[in-house]
């Protein structure tokens, strides 16, 4: 009997650490193995970020900042085009030097345009980044409080590579957003963890995309481009 038990024991290890190697794992210490076997759950943690209430005010919090940050740009890249037009529709009147010397002049601020977008482009992508690690250290422990009242030995990640198949029906993702709508509504949020990023923390930056819709900085640049070229063009 204690052979039996002993595989049986194993065997239930091995299960956990294989579905452990597919996708975030999440332990609950209240379960024990080899009295019951695992309760296993899946989490979409992007549909969490971007369905429960936290998760939509940051996103509506990045849209804004992407916004303004395009108009400040958009400003600057009709300006630049403003000064290419100028420039070609006086190019036949000008000597060959002055010619030249404005030429290289709108060059630079070509430069300086991309240097904005760059900058502008960076601090988006910081501003979001920021607002998935501080969601997930709101999610993280109301995820292990969840998973210890409901039982949870392992959940899950929906979308990690290298889990090929679950039944739907352990699908806890719209389950979750209640509850952590609710927790989040209900009390205040246990306190932000402010050490390494957790596992939960590193699949969000890796698969949420929270401003798919947003507007980006320098969207539009390819106009600048494209009238770049043609007095270049023209010049040469």
């Amino acid at each position: 009997m204690k052979t039996r038990s002993g595989i049986m024991g194993f065997s239930q290890r091995w299960f956990v650490v294989v579905c452990a190697s597919a996708g975030i794992a999440l332990f609950s210490p209240a379960a024990t193995y080899g009295q019951k076997p695992p309760k296993i759950g899946v989490v979409n943690f992007q549909e969490v970020a971007l369905q429960s209430r936290l998760g939509k005010a940051a996103k509506a919090r990045l849209e804004e900042l992407a916004n303004r940050l395009k108009k400040e740009v958009t400003a600057e890249e009709a300006k630049l085009l403003a000064r290419q037009k100028e420039f070609e529709a006086n190019a036949s009147r000008l000597t060959p030097g002055e010619r030249q010397r404005r030429a290289e002049a709108l060059e630079r601020e070509e430069l300086a345009l991309k240097r904005l977008i760059q900058d502008k482009t960076e601090e988006l992508a910081k501003a979001e980044r920021d607002s998935v690690v501080e969601l997930s250290r709101h999610i993280d422990p109301v995820l292990k409080a969840y998973a210890a009242e409901k039982g949870f030995t392992l959940i899950l990640e929906a979308r990690r590579p290298g889990l090929l198949y679950y039944d739907k029906s352990l699908d806890l993702s719209a389950e979750f957003v209640k509850q952590f709508d609710k927790v989040s509504k209900q009390r205040s949020l246990p306190p932000i963890s402010k050490g390494e990023p957790s596992p939960l923390c590193q699949v969000l930056l890796s698969s949420t995309d929270m401003l798919r819709a947003a507007a980006h900085p320098g969207q539009n640049y390819c106009k600048v481009t494209r009238q770049r070229t043609t007095h270049r063009s023209r010049i040469s």
